[in-house]
């Protein structure tokens, strides 16, 4: 599936959608985190957040 294509989905509220959007993005997240913080612990503290807060953007909007 095209990636402006999970990303219409999952603005559609497609919980599947935007997992695979997260599955296929999470490496990107996670180096762009580590360059900030340099420590593997606080860079993944920081992607959980992020996917937490588009998640929670994502329902809302959706309702």
């Amino acid at each position: 599936m095209l990636l402006q294509n999970k990303i219409n989905k999952a603005k559609k509220g497609d919980s599947i959608a935007f997992q695979e959007l997260i599955e296929e993005e999470k490496a990107k997240l996670y180096r762009t985190a580590y360059l900030y913080v340099k420590d593997e612990n606080d860079a993944l503290e920081i992607v959980q957040e992020t996917v937490y807060k588009a998640y929670i953007t994502t329902i809302r909007n959706f309702n």
